[in-house]
């Protein structure tokens, strides 16, 4: 299924950043979505994850409220907003197919994570 493939690409694009942005850790590097990935429109949004060490992950899966104040600290209010906007149509459908196709090239080398993040729509 292209879905699946498309989030397997993602969280391997998301993870060639192999530092926790949190703690700094390069230990079990997790792709941690800002906005959860229940939404399709950006659920592989490149724009829409960071890279979190598995505790980390775990600690601001639990405690939400931390999470909001983290989002806060690094800056990424703005980026948190403009993404819940771009979720908000869930009656859009998202060609899975193309989103594979635009995350390849990060796998490959090709392209960057940063470049790839200024393409996004």
């Amino acid at each position: 299924m292209l879905k699946d493939k498309a989030d397997e690409l993602f969280r391997n694009a998301i993870k060639t950043n192999k530092k926790c942005l949190n703690c700094g850790t390069t230990r079990n590097p997790t792709c941690a979505h800002i906005i959860p990935r229940g939404f399709n429109l950006t659920r592989c949004d490149t724009r829409n994850a960071i890279t979190l060490c598995v505790d980390c992950h775990t600690h601001f899966t639990d405690e939400p409220n931390l999470w909001q104040e983290f989002i806060d600290q690094q800056g990424m209010r703005p980026l948190y907003e403009l993404l819940w906007r771009k979720a908000q149509p869930v009656n859009i459908k998202v060609d899975w197919g193309e989103r594979c196709e635009f995350l390849q090239p990060i796998i490959d080398g090709t392209l960057s994570l940063a470049d790839a993040r200024k393409l996004e729509k």
